[in-house]
C-alpha cells in the first residue's frame, strides 16, 4: 500500500519487456524451427507462447476475460510477430502501471483470480543479473 492507501505499482514490467524486446531482436525467421532450453518446444512455439500471455497477462491487469482473438498468435516467418509482441508488451507494461491491476480480484486471463502478488511468476531483478 501507498501512503495514499491506494495499492500503487508493486512491480513495473518494463525493464523486463525491455530485456524481452532485446533478446527478441536476435531471433529471426531462420531460428524459427530451431530448439530451446525447454526441450519440447521451437523457438516458434515459445514466441507464440508469449504473445499469448502478454494478451492473457494484460486481460488479468485490466479485469477482462481474455478475448479468444487477441490470445491467438500468428508467427509468421516475415518478422511481424516482432511488431505485434511490442504492441503486446506495451499494453502489458501500461496496464500493469495502473493501481487497480493490483487491487481486488481480476479474471486472470481465462479464470477469475485473486489480486496478484510479486511472486516466482514476476520478478523484480536486474535482467544483467545471473542466477547464482
Amino acid at each position: 500500500m501507498t501512503s495514499d492507501g491506494s495499492a500503487g505499482t508493486l512491480l513495473d514490467l518494463a525493464p523486463a519487456a525491455d530485456e524481452l524486446r532485446r533478446v527478441a531482436a536476435g531471433v529471426g525467421s531462420e531460428d524459427m524451427e530451431g530448439r530451446t532450453p525447454c526441450s519440447d518446444w521451437t523457438v516458434r512455439m515459445l514466441v507464440g507462447h508469449i504473445l499469448e500471455l502478454a494478451a492473457a497477462f494484460r486481460a488479468a491487469a485490466d479485469k477482462q476475460p481474455l478475448d479468444p482473438d487477441e490470445a491467438a498468435a500468428e508467427i509468421d516467418d516475415g518478422g511481424a510477430w516482432h511488431d505485434e509482441l511490442d504492441a503486446r508488451l506495451a499494453r502489458l507494461v501500461t496496464a500493469w502501471r495502473r493501481p487497480p491491476a493490483w487491487a481486488g480480484p481480476g479474471q486472470g486471463g481465462r479464470r477469475p483470480q485473486a489480486a496478484p502478488a510479486p511472486g516466482p511468476c514476476a520478478r523484480a531483478r536486474d535482467p544483467a543479473a545471473r542466477p547464482g
